[in-house]
């Protein structure tokens, strides 16, 4: 909300009664606007307001409209994403494999070790990673039908 005097911030400026709302540069004396408004009148006129617009239907199809095409423009990128993500698993795991493969011909080190531990704790993240941009991607949110 703002003062239709100056254009500064209308807020509540008192708690008295359940405090009121008005212009916050008039409190600082930088406005003649001096008018204050039970906080429950103006947030019951502005509730009323908003449900009278919600209500219209060129409204609702307006918002289902836009919500749609900014879900698919979010979502456009996830396959792709999945995909990255699945080819970087794969690497990590091979990499994985050849580490174990390393040890178990005798060549172990204490630096092997620490990067087979680092190895191991990159593949469980990834894995997880990939299991959430899979669920993401099958439970993308679907605006209801504008009929």
């Amino acid at each position: 909300m703002v003062c239709g005097s100056c254009g500064a911030a209308m807020a509540q400026v008192s708690g008295k009664s359940g405090g009121y709302y008005g212009c916050l540069a008039a409190t600082k004396g930088a406005c003649a606007n001096h008018l204050l408004v039970r906080r429950t009148l103006a947030e019951s006129v502005i509730l009323d307001a908003v449900r009278e617009r919600l209500a219209d239907a060129g409204t609702i199809r307006y918002v289902l409209e836009h919500v749609d095409s900014e879900v698919k423009r979010m979502y456009s990128d996830v396959p792709e994403t999945i995909r990255l993500k699945e080819a970087e698993l794969q690497a990590d795991e091979r990499r994985l494999a050849n580490f174990v493969d390393f040890i178990r011909e005798g060549r172990g080190s204490q630096a092997l070790a620490s990067v087979l531990t680092e190895t191991e704790r990159r593949v469980e993240t990834l894995r997880e990673e990939v299991d959430g941009l899979r669920r993401s991607r099958d439970a993308v949110f679907q605006a209801p039908p504008i009929e």
